[in-house]
């Protein structure tokens, strides 16, 4: 899980799990994106570069990004 705004210590305390960091977000591909947030800075991320293959899911729980570009 990646979250700018959130606190890493206290989600950890919360939910029992710490954030992943934006370098580590960065150096990773992913099966399935899950955008459950509509914060402009998810709004700027490159998507594509997140997704392990073609097959990849990305799911927009908010409606957040810009669908016209047919990469999504």
């Amino acid at each position: 899980v990646y979250d700018a705004w959130a606190d890493s210590e206290e989600v950890e305390r919360e939910y029992g799990f710490p954030l992943i960091n934006e370098e580590t977000l960065n150096s990773s591909q992913y099966d399935a994106v899950v955008l459950a947030v509509a914060h402009d800075r998810f709004k700027t991320i490159d998507i594509d570069a997140l997704k392990s293959d073609k097959n990849a899911i990305v799911y927009d729980i908010k409606s957040a990004l810009d669908k016209s570009d047919g990469k999504l």
